[in-house]
């Protein structure tokens, strides 16, 4: 592996009892660049992002972060080494207030830190006194991500950041991702809503017929044939371009 690579995986292969969901995949995140997993339902993308983080067991691949590497990786030690995974949900104790889980984070990684990161994700105080529980899809989700911006780390896997933004907020979510990775932050994301991650896209990783194939940055992605005719479709394609 690519010793300039923040964070990847390599050669994994995953079933689950008899169905072979991914047997050669990997994908890999430079620093302060946003590497991005696309493919269909049920293809992979959040399989091989728990294999890579420990949260899925696997028979083979390799995993290093940070130049170390690890056959059998575990998310509290990538944590400690400044890697902060956003899952698809569950993030936040539903009925603790976000202010409560922004105070245990700065008490926790002392490098962590609020500045601006609430104006920037337009989290007012009403909001940081709510458990998340009581609030919207999108306003929850906003304070997921300002919760990941708070905590500063070298290395952010996000799973479906997406999910539940309101087209309203889509803009502020691709932004901090593109001022996260500009700052040298290596990302990962995965997802389905191609029109708002490819504006924070550097690079497409395409997970498709149980294993990965890295098509290049957004512009090769959009001239890859097999990519725009078995994935994006030529309408979708165009609007992207």
């Amino acid at each position: 592996m690519d010793n300039d690579f923040l964070f990847s995986l390599d050669s994994v292969r995953k079933s689950y009892w008899t169905n072979e969901v991914i047997t050669n995949g990997g994908f890999w995140v430079r620093p302060g660049r946003v590497t991005t997993l696309l493919g269909s339902n049920g293809s992979g993308k959040t399989t091989l992002i728990k294999v890579a983080l420990g949260l899925l067991n696997t028979t083979s691949g390799l995993v290093q972060f940070k130049g170390q590497r690890y056959l059998r990786p575990k998310l509290p030690q990538l944590a400690e080494d400044g890697l902060f995974y956003l899952p698809q949900e569950g993030l936040f104790d539903p009925h603790t207030t976000v202010r409560h889980h922004f105070g245990w984070l700065t008490k926790r990684f002392p490098e962590a830190s609020t500045e601006g990161v609430f104006d920037e994700m337009r989290i007012s105080p009403d909001m940081l006194d709510r458990p998340p529980s009581k609030l919207s899809g999108g306003e929850r989700r906003r304070c997921e991500i300002a919760f990941a911006l708070a905590r500063r780390p070298d290395c952010l896997v996000a799973d479906e950041p997406f999910l539940g933004v309101m087209p309203a907020d889509v803009e502020i979510v691709i932004q901090a991702f593109r001022r996260l990775a500009a700052s040298g932050v290596g990302i990962l994301l995965s997802g389905h809503e191609v029109e708002h991650l490819f504006p924070a896209s550097d690079e497409i990783v395409w997970v498709t017929a149980r294993t990965t194939h890295h098509i290049g940055t957004t512009e090769e992605a959009l001239k890859h044939q097999q990519f725009v005719r078995e994935y994006l479709g030529p309408g979708r394609a165009e609007g992207l371009g």
